[in-house]
């Protein structure tokens, strides 16, 4: 599969980048061989890292690229990172140059042609780490063409203004928009319009060589993609609405006052956002009976929830409604229409989670009934909204990850991998849980609703017995339920879930939901 691949991009004319060595090896291997190594935490786990002076680091980045362009040839471009979310065991400049010509002479010493792709994410994740005097060591230990530096979150945080444009170096200015999948309509269109021409015309940034688009999760904002694709053809769009009026009649084929005017409303709410992402959706977090009862969102960088449905975006979804037929249910406005009123429904959750958590903590049992049964019928809405879509479901996922199985036991262990990676994705109690969390059919009904479900009942017992809410015996309970959830099979998941999906033949019409849906929640919101 990898050289099929290769070999597609490169018919295609593209350069792929393959891996590079930037010091990371088994274990085992360390151990066989009494190399000098370091163990840097990351998050839950930690990585072994071999000291660039042993000299099993030549030894096994030179055997790796060997066999490596054996396999695929080579384009002579090669990713490494070594410290990307790590502190480098090291501090002083010349020991950081060190690693650098390191990483960069296990290229060379296969291909002398070699160019190190680096990813500039350390310098601002670790940027209490990246001093101004080490970046500059690390960077001008490799010579300028022979280095290629992915800038991946420019049009939020971009890191070439603070590393003197990464000193000469060519770089490449990319969007970052979506991490770890998560659920919500968010951009910023006008930064993609012009960030990448800004940057060139700027003395730190003339060393531009490129847009790109580092994102990952594929599927969410289309408008994003396609006015980076037009930046990256033209260097910029200097008109976003008059671009977005193009754009929306090339979309769904017809240009009328209402979807224009739609595409304003987003325009000037939910795609000219300040934060690093989406309002946080409380549906995919998981529930809490600790301190103010409203859960933590997951590590991927959204924006706190909201509980207001900002007005714009509240007219938008009307006009999108309006403008919609019956043949666009299942093509891109009804796609887009699906969107825009998860992200309502997104909104009014994190307002009945908010009522039921504050009715709680002031004992009132007939207002946490009242805002609970509220927000299990908002999460059971989006999941049946969601069942309308086909790129908004679990059991397409499922049925990839099982299509690539050979045997029972590998159709067992890939989907249990592709379930966790949703869910809790490392182990029961990692800090990455709900990372990649998503908005889908089948996950939002099996996985999130029941969650909700849990910690409503709980809350519910405790104030009819006048029981405390007992913290550590909920959230031991709710994470072996979870672990159960991860063991689940495709054919058992049905008859087994809490809240059945509607199959792909038994979903309803995207409009047809949506105007159900529409006079119950504008009624609720005023």
């Amino acid at each position: 599969m990898g050289r099929r691949i290769l070999d597609r991009e490169r018919a295609l004319g593209m350069r792929p980048v393959l891996q590079g060595f930037s010091g990371h090896v088994p274990r085992e291997l360390i151990a066989d061989r009494g190399a000098r190594s370091t163990t840097l935490p990351w998050w839950d786990f930690e990585v072994g890292v071999l000291d660039p002076r042993d000299p099993l680091f030549e030894e096994f980045g030179t055997a790796l690229l060997t066999e490596q362009t054996r396999l695929f040839g080579t384009d002579h471009l090669y990713a490494a990172d070594p410290f990307i979310e790590t502190v480098p065991p090291v501090t002083d400049p010349a020991d950081i140059a060190r690693v650098a010509r390191a990483v960069h002479g296990a290229m060379t010493a296969v291909d002398d042609e070699a160019t190190w792709v680096l990813q500039a994410w350390p310098f601002s994740y670790r940027a209490d780490y990246w001093t101004p005097d080490r970046t500059r060591a690390f960077l001008d230990a490799i010579p300028d063409d022979r280095m290629l530096i992915l800038d991946l979150w420019a049009e939020h945080k971009p890191v070439w203004r603070q590393t003197d444009g990464y000193r000469g170096k060519p770089w490449v200015w990319c969007m970052l928009h979506s991490l770890g999948g998560r659920p919500g309509l968010y951009g910023r269109l006008d930064e993609i319009a012009v960030g990448p021409a800004e940057a060139s015309a700027d003395a730190r940034g003339g060393s531009l060589s490129g847009v790109g688009a580092s994102m990952e999760a594929f599927g969410g904002d289309p408008v994003l993609y396609e006015l980076l694709a037009d930046v990256a053809w033209n260097g910029s769009v200097k008109d976003v609405r008059a671009w977005l009026e193009n754009w929306a009649e090339a979309r769904y084929g017809r240009r009328t006052p209402g979807l224009l005017r739609a595409w304003e409303l987003l325009h000037a709410t939910v795609y000219d956002a300040d934060g690093p992402g989406p309002p946080g959706s409380v549906v995919v977090c998981r529930p809490t009976l600790e301190g103010d009862l409203r859960p933590k969102l997951p590590v991927h960088l959204a924006a706190p929830p909201s509980p207001t449905v900002p007005p714009g975006l509240a007219e938008a979804w009307r006009l999108l409604a309006a403008e919609a037929t019956e043949e666009d249910s299942a093509g891109p406005l009804g796609r887009d229409l699906c969107d825009v009123t998860a992200q309502v429904l997104t909104h009014v959750a994190c307002d009945q989670q908010r009522r039921a958590a504050d009715a709680a903590l002031a004992r009132d049992t007939d207002r946490f009934r009242v805002a609970a049964t509220e927000l299990l019928t908002t999460v059971e809405d989006l999941d049946a909204l969601l069942a309308t879509r086909p790129e908004y479901r679990l059991d397409t996922w499922l049925a990839e990850a099982l299509g690539w199985a050979s045997t029972p036991a590998e159709a067992e262990l890939y989907e249990a991998n592709a379930r966790r990676v949703l869910t809790v994705w490392g182990h029961s109690r990692s800090e990455l849980h709900d990372y990649s969390g998503r908005h889908w059919a089948g996950l939002v009904g099996s996985f999130y609703l029941p969650r909700w479900r849990r910690w409503c009942e709980h809350i519910a017992r405790a104030l009819e017995t006048g029981s405390p809410y007992r913290t550590q015996e909920f959230e031991a309970s709710l994470i072996e339920w979870e672990e159960l959830w991860t063991t689940e099979r495709s054919d058992s998941t049905t008859e087994r879930s809490e809240n059945a999906t509607p199959g792909a033949d038994t979903a309803g019409a995207t409009l047809d939901v949506v105007r159900t849906l529409m006079p119950r929640y504008r009624a609720s919101r005023g």
